[in-house]
């Protein structure tokens, strides 16, 4: 009877430890194939928002979809934008003017609230892309509007910084 019980107890063991291997395996493999998903989408350099992930607040908006003056014509990088949304030139100038209005020289005198507010006026990132346009090429060809909002909602010693929130509106904007 002992030889049995022992035999009983000993596989008893082995059964258990096999087990809690074949667990440990289990949960390495698993656990290597989230992380590997992670890591793959964490170096993605195909979608904006991949090559994006890892620039500065100025950079995001300088490589944005919607401050490409050339976007909405053409698309960018197997990208394209909505036509069916776009704006007629009169209203894309419009939009850059009053994004001109509220620039101000440097970072002095701009309104950051109004500017955010023509912004959010844009339904897709083509629309602001038009807009872009519009603003650096004639008839006002006022300059780059990536570089003017940089500048304007880059907060300074005393301001608020409002680059942040500006990139989180034109990212979660459709193409």
């Amino acid at each position: 009877m002992a030889n049995t019980k022992g035999k009983i107890i000993l596989g008893t063991m082995l059964v258990g430890v096999t087990g809690l291997f074949s667990f440990l395996i289990y949960r390495s493999i698993r656990n290597k194939r989230i992380l590997n998903n992670i890591f793959d989408k964490l170096s993605d350099t195909t979608s904006a928002e991949g090559q994006q992930a890892l620039l500065s607040d100025e950079d995001k908006l300088k490589g944005s979809y919607a401050l490409d003056p050339n976007f909405w014509k053409q698309g960018r990088a197997g990208a394209k934008p909505n036509t069916d949304k776009l704006m007629t030139s009169a209203t894309a100038r419009k939009y850059a003017k009053e994004f001109n209005d509220n620039v101000g020289y440097g970072d002095l005198l701009s309104d950051e609230t109004k500017l955010l507010a023509t912004a959010k006026k844009h339904k897709t990132q083509g629309q602001l892309s038009q807009t872009a346009y519009a603003y650096g090429n004639a008839p006002l060809s006022y300059g780059s509007l990536a570089d003017d909002l940089q500048t304007a909602l880059k907060g300074g010693l005393l301001e608020k910084d409002y680059l942040t929130e500006f990139n989180t509106y034109i990212t979660s904007l459709p193409l």
